[in-house]
């Protein structure tokens, strides 16, 4: 009788969860105001009424990463944004699992901003690994651009999150970027097997440790 409870309970918490799957989508237009130095940024985020406020769609991705339990893993072509790069930190120093890609240019590029390898590395319950570079003299790209929180876990609300947009300032500041929140256990299952595959990949590079414009990147 109980396992017939608890598999009840549980196909009714598949299907509650099945019917909440839903996808949102945030633009960025070149011509758009730039509100991300104001001061009071939540208030502002919360409040503006700008269709596609950056601010807004910078602290949506913020939110995000604050909810999540247990895990997240990002496979990004660049990553500046600095209040983004925070607020993995906190999800790490909170005992959230977060393994991070990004591409080799990363930590090669001349200008490239070191926040990252600065601030990430150290943190508790973080990893990170670089892929990409260069093969017969033709360049290799990691150009993805995607989150995927607390997708490990099908009884946690998981997100996808996806797009053209690099989390970076310039991404916001200047170009025009679209950004998808997608919540469906169709494309977390997708998502979720290319990561694991670039995770083990022999061509993602394991560096440990790196020094790179003064800083020491321990993986």
């Amino acid at each position: 009788m109980e396992i017939i409870i608890i598999f009840v309970i549980l196909f009714f918490a598949y299907m509650w969860k099945k019917s909440r799957q839903k996808v949102d989508v945030h633009f960025v237009d070149m011509s758009d105001p730039n509100c991300l130095n104001i001061t009071n940024f939540r208030n502002h985020s919360e409040r503006c009424k700008i269709e596609n406020c950056k601010a807004k769609l910078q602290a949506q991705i913020i939110e995000c990463i604050k909810a999540a339990n247990k895990s997240i893993d990002i496979a990004m072509y660049n990553l500046t944004n600095r209040k983004i790069i925070d607020s993995i930190q906190e999800a790490g120093n909170r005992g959230v699992r977060i393994r991070i890609i990004v591409d080799q240019s990363m930590v090669t590029q001349e200008n490239t901003d070191n926040y990252l390898f600065s601030k990430l590395p150290h943190s508790r319950g973080i990893s990170i690994k670089m892929a990409g570079g260069e093969e017969n003299q033709r360049k290799k790209l990691m150009h993805h651009k995607f989150c995927l929180i607390d997708t490990n876990d099908w009884l946690l609300n998981g997100k996808v999150i996806t797009g053209s947009f690099n989390w970076t300032y310039g991404g916001l500041n200047q170009n025009s970027e679209n950004v998808f929140f997608i919540e469906s256990d169709e494309i977390q299952r997708k998502f979720n097997k290319n990561f694991n595959s670039m995770w083990e990949n022999r061509d993602t590079v394991w560096r440990t440790p790196l020094r790179a414009f003064n800083y020491v990147i321990y993986n």
